[in-house]
């Protein structure tokens, strides 16, 4: 069989991105704003009727289908771009499709809207004053009240983003749609620049390919607007200059960004300092850790206190996402009416969690290890965290894994890719509303996402294996 010319395959990528937004171009067309837009693609054809939304289900099942597939290929044909400069074109090129096309599967951009509306236009603090609450003192606005899922809710999220929403809400003048772009905009401009970095760190075409046509990433990030983008892309810039630059004031100052974005990320702090300190004393180890940990607390608790009154209210809303279970273990768990065995197994996966948090640290502090063994590390801690830790999983915290995946092996590497096209996959169920699909779908994704964990844990069984026995072989020869 002939292959398909590389122009041709990319050309397939950007008219599935364009064949999903369609609808969303009609839509605005259409209405000529997202006042009353509901966050959910039931829109794609026809939502009053069974027959429409079946067809909506298989158009959508087959533009995550062939964009996977096309990407595959894209991927094995990597050495035939000819630079970094025609691989950033591509990402351009087929991120604009997804950008245009209107959130479908999530409505947390529309929160985010809201609470930087609400904290630029009238000066409230989002982390005592949720948006309904305001919302019932008479107040009419179109951004806060298209504010989705969470607007009953405190910002779980960091000051940093915070900020960052505050200043879009700025230059949109009250505008609905228009701050939905700007967003959507300034998305696809750090989608391409992370592309770019990650190009400078591996040096590899494959790997810039590998992050800027993902199509989880382009739904998640472009489509759907979710602020996991902006915590990989520091996160990704700290390890430039930790491994590129040799420069760790740097490096943690970007980490720092991403967890003043989501907190998530500050388990990957010990790993920036012991990679640089490698070659340290003991001693001095020690030393310089108390230093940049002091540093790094007091940065972000400046932040954080720049919003809340005291420590005790930071404290309580970190935990405000973990309140809601969804498309968890724990969820297949109530399907099977073993609600009480949740918060057990939950607690049991976060004391797992902590012993393995102070295992690679220990680890990595009394042995000089590769780069490549912190971020296998790094990779093992986000698998449990995300399988075991979260309860409220959902597909965007996949991305989470591309902060690693560029020193894993290959088949750990496909792995990830295969986990983020069976749950994209999955959402289907959002576009055939009007059968039982989400009862398959609650079952479905958490088995999905179980055996995945459990083979993620005996590859990590198997390796520490491996490492005891290559251990002993060397002692008796």
């Amino acid at each position: 069989m002939k292959k398909l010319n590389l122009k041709i395959l990319v050309l397939f990528l950007v008219l599935i991105g364009l064949i999903l937004s369609i609808p969303s171009i009609a839509y605005l067309l259409v209405h000529g704003n997202i006042d009353e837009y509901n966050g959910q693609n039931y829109y794609f054809i026809n939502q009053n009727g069974q027959a429409y939304t079946i067809a909506g289900a298989i158009i959508f099942a087959l533009v995550i289908i062939l964009s996977f597939l096309f990407y595959a290929l894209i991927l094995k044909r990597s050495n035939e771009f000819k630079n970094i400069k025609t691989i950033l074109l591509v990402v351009l090129l087929v991120g604009i499709m997804f950008m245009v096309c209107l959130p479908n599967t999530s409505t947390d951009i529309f929160y985010y809207m809201g609470t930087g509306r609400l904290l630029q236009e009238y000066g409230e603090n989002p982390y005592y004053t949720n948006i309904s609450d305001f919302l019932e003192t008479g107040v009419d606005d179109a951004i806060l009240a298209h504010s989705g899922y969470w607007s009953n809710t405190v910002v779980p999220y960091g000051p940093f983003w915070t900020i960052i929403c505050a200043f879009f809400s700025l230059i949109s003048f009250g505008n609905n749609t228009l701050l939905l772009y700007i967003y959507k905009i300034a998305s696809l401009a750090i989608h391409i620049l992370t592309c770019y970095i990650v190009y400078k760190i591996t040096g590899k075409k494959k790997f810039a390919l590998m992050y800027g046509l993902n199509p989880c990433l382009l739904l998640e990030f472009l489509t759907n607007v979710h602020n996991d983008l902006y915590l990989v892309f520091f996160v990704i810039l700290g390890l430039y200059f930790l491994k590129r630059k040799n420069n760790i004031w740097a490096a943690l100052f970007f980490l720092t960004c991403s967890i003043l974005i989501k907190y998530v990320t500050v388990i990957i702090a010990p790993f920036f300092v012991l990679y640089y300190l490698r070659d340290k004393s003991k001693i001095k180890k020690i030393l310089w850790c108390i230093l940049y940990a002091l540093v790094v607390i007091a940065i972000v608790l400046g932040f954080y206190m720049l919003f809340f009154n005291n420590l005790q209210d930071l404290f309580s809303i970190l935990d405000t996402q973990q309140g809601r279970i969804k498309d968890s273990i724990y969820l297949l768990m109530l399907n099977f009416r073993l609600g009480d065995w949740t918060t057990p197994v939950n607690e049991i996966c976060v004391v797992i969690f902590a012993y393995a948090m102070i295992l690679y640290i220990v680890i990595g502090f009394f042995k000089k290890e590769k780069f490549s063994s912190f971020m296998n590390d790094i990779k093992s801690l986000l698998f449990i965290l995300i399988f075991g830790v979260l309860t409220n999983l959902t597909s965007w915290y996949l991305s989470w894994f591309f902060i690693p995946i560029y020193w894993l092996k290959p088949k750990e590497i496909r792995s990830i890719l295969c986990m983020q096209f069976l749950y994209e996959l999955t959402y289907v169920y959002f576009f055939y509303v009007h059968s039982d699909a989400i009862k398959y779908q609650l079952i479905i994704l958490p088995f999905i996402f179980s055996v995945m964990a459990l083979r993620q844990i005996a590859i990590i069984i198997k390796k520490r294996k491996e490492n005891i026995n290559c251990k002993k072989m060397k002692s008796l020869s």
